[in-house]
């Protein structure tokens, strides 16, 4: 079988239809190819940096007795008001997809929080925001970042 390399790269590259036919009328399907992003060293850290700590300060005002309710927009019916940190941490998305690791990450932490202990998902979302923010400032300063994490695991547990 004889592939015509200049149209099935034009097929795969399309973004207009489902099937795009070539020159010689032969139907190929087409998939569109997003590129990955690859950052490295300084701006990898402080674009998940920046994703963590966007959706630790919309969690921040919930904590504590005087915790302030926040107002959540659905794509369905009316706004919801919530004061659970796990709930508002779940409908955070950010445009940036290298800033959203931070959100997804911050996510996962609120998620196992609530339900290995059905609570203090906002206290686990600040403590994993002043974890990370410190742990980047001592890296950034040169300290072994493995070092570090034995550190921490070594704290925690």
């Amino acid at each position: 079988m004889k592939f015509h390399s200049i149209a099935l790269t034009a097929a795969l590259l399309s973004q207009t239809s489902a099937f795009t036919t070539t020159s010689t009328g032969v139907h190929t399907s087409s998939t569109a190819l997003n590129a990955k992003t690859v950052s490295f060293k300084e701006d990898s850290r402080k674009k998940l940096v920046s994703g963590i700590n966007q959706v630790a300060n919309a969690v921040k005002v919930t904590l504590g007795p005087k915790g302030r309710n926040v107002v959540l927009e659905r794509n369905y019916g009316a706004p919801e008001i919530v004061n659970d940190g796990v709930t508002i941490a779940r409908e955070i998305s950010l445009a940036d997809p290298e800033c959203n690791v931070g959100v997804r990450l911050v996510q996962e932490v609120a998620s196992k929080s609530d339900s290995k202990a059905g609570d203090g998902t906002t206290t686990s979302t600040i403590m994993t925001q002043a974890i990370v923010n410190n742990g980047m400032k001592a890296v950034t300063s040169g300290v072994n970042p493995i070092a570090l994490n034995a550190g921490i695991k070594k704290a925690a547990g």
